[in-house]
């Protein structure tokens, strides 16, 4: 078996081409993609809310709370992460889908 070759390796692109960074812009991008020909047929805004802050009825041991605290800022929980905590700690099983608030 051979291990060395005198084939000549692919070139890296020397530009990068721009990263959208708003959804106007990826939005625009995807539009003009072939295979998504006429596949949008409507958008729209939501206005933003603001947060909503909830209590358990359960509560994270301290230790945990002083880890999450310290390590993302977190000092309260919102509405639906409470709520799925007090199942949680009740023994339920808990899937939460949440959507990201912002986009890079």
């Amino acid at each position: 078996m051979n291990i060395h070759s005198n084939k000549k390796l692919p070139s890296i692109p020397i530009t990068i081409p721009d990263r959208p960074n708003t959804l106007d812009s990826v939005l625009e991008r995807i539009r003009h993609q072939p295979f998504y020909d006429n596949q949008f047929v409507g958008e729209s805004i939501i206005p933003a809310n603001p947060p909503t802050f909830g209590e358990s009825t359960m509560s994270l041991p301290l230790e945990i709370q002083n880890a999450i605290e310290k390590g993302k800022g977190v000092k309260r929980l919102y509405t639906h992460q409470a709520e799925s905590l007090s199942y949680v700690m009740s023994g339920y099983n808990v899937v939460v889908s949440t959507p990201t608030a912002r986009f890079i």
